[in-house]
């Protein structure tokens, strides 16, 4: 005889024995304790509704069509008095390059525009200046009673005694220069010798050119040897 029993015969023997039990409520639960789907549907609490999207804001119109008529700022302009120590500057510093004989840098302190007086073309007279400021074994150029005046945005003049002293050549002489902006530069576009240091003539503030009398007396750069 077989003692052991079927595995179906096992199994249902364990379950009537679980279903009789006094504890079956703990392994299986008490029905009546079972919630119904509508009653857990009903103890969910709903969620807060989300706010409505916040509209972006309107775009600032722009007047497109108006934008031509901009009109670009004009560049700043130096005070009268900070540029007329500029332009007093540019000529101390054309008197050195002149007294270290420095014919290149000399030459550049004139503009464009200068012209020499008499039958002179430009490059007639720079070779001769050329030839006059490296030929001396020494040069010595100092300048004093400077008086300048900015007469517009992009004019001023200087005026000035002149001391020239080198190896074969002595004198002094009051210079008038004219000088026109170029950039942030300031160019020498006349350059006139208005008469010898005894008889000095001074031109109106009023004007960069020396009067009647000093022009009558003026000798331009150029026009008698000079150095």
């Amino acid at each position: 005889m077989d003692r052991n029993p079927p595995t179906s015969a096992l199994c249902l023997t364990v379950l009537t024995m679980a279903i009789l039990s006094p504890h079956a409520g703990e392994v299986f639960g008490d029905p009546g304790e079972i919630e119904s789907d509508t009653e857990l549907s009903a103890r969910v609490v709903p969620m807060e509704p989300l706010p409505p999207p916040v509209p972006a804001p309107a775009p600032i119109p722009t007047k497109l069509a108006s934008l031509h008529r901009i009109v670009p700022l004009e560049p700043l302009r130096p005070a009268p008095e900070i540029a007329a120590a500029v332009v007093e500057a540019t000529v101390r510093d054309w008197a050195l390059a002149w007294s270290e004989q420095r014919v290149e840098d000399y030459l550049s302190f004139y503009g464009d525009g200068f012209q020499p007086s008499g039958r002179s073309s430009r490059s007639q007279w720079e070779n001769l200046r050329a030839k006059r400021v490296s030929a001396p074994a020494f040069i010595r150029v100092t300048l004093g009673s400077l008086k300048s005046s900015v007469t517009s945005p992009d004019r001023a003049w200087v005026e000035f005694v002149q001391s020239y002293d080198s190896s074969s050549y002595r004198d002094v002489v009051v210079k008038l220069l004219d000088l026109a902006r170029d950039g942030e530069d300031w160019k020498i576009v006349a350059e006139t010798a208005l008469s010898e240091a005894g008889s000095l003539s001074m031109p109106g503030n009023s004007s960069p050119a020396p009067g009647p009398a000093a022009k009558h007396r003026a000798s331009p750069v150029g026009t008698r040897p000079r150095p």
